[in-house]
């Protein structure tokens, strides 16, 4: 049994140049980017299943369509990983920006479909090229291999609790449900 485990464990514990930064930034990147409170805003304020369910395809297409096409033209261009990751951290930080005006939109305002595409379609290009970086980092190490998958569900799941966080103390301090969503859109840009 040792020898076997001995096969898939690191011949060295080091962390790669840059490696930690890396798993960083992808842990921060899944904070904002739960889509957790922006949809429960639109829920709350009686938008209709139709405009929902959309809303979270398009979404979830758009968030696809950052992987593959980001992964498509990083195999083909893998010098480029510095300007995709930047262009989609910029979406991410605009997609998340444009949720600031949920409270003041009709109900069947565009931009809620507008701001999740462009959040979603950020983040899976950002979070494809911050994987595709600390993977070829890792060189083999197939134990930091995984860091990526724990970065990203700690970081959503941390982006859960510290938004909740966020809309209970706000809602404490002002006892305004509209306030503390605003508090948590404020909070994510």
């Amino acid at each position: 049994a040792f020898a076997t485990r001995s096969r898939w464990m690191p011949p060295t514990s080091d962390l790669p140049q840059g490696a930690v930064f890396l798993l960083v930034l992808l842990f921060l990147l899944q904070l904002p980017t739960t889509g957790l409170y922006d949809h429960a805003y639109l829920v709350r304020h009686l938008c209709s299943n139709d405009l929902l369910a959309d809303r979270t395809s398009l979404g979830g297409i758009s968030q696809i369509m950052g992987v593959f096409g980001t992964g498509a033209l990083l195999l083909r261009w893998p010098t480029l990983r510095a300007p995709f990751l930047a262009f989609g951290l910029l979406l991410v930080f605009i997609g998340t920006l444009m949720i600031m005006p949920y409270p003041y939109l009709p109900l069947d305002s565009q931009i809620f479909f507008i701001s999740k595409m462009t959040a979603s379609l950020g983040t899976g290009m950002a979070t494809t090229v911050l994987v595709n970086e600390i993977v070829m980092r890792c060189a083999g190490n197939r134990v930091l291999m995984l860091a990526p998958a724990f970065a990203i569900v700690l970081g959503t799941e941390v982006g859960i609790e510290v938004l909740e966080l966020i809309f209970e103390l706000v809602m404490l301090v002002q006892h305004d449900e509209t306030v503390a969503y605003q508090g948590v859109f404020l909070a994510q840009s």
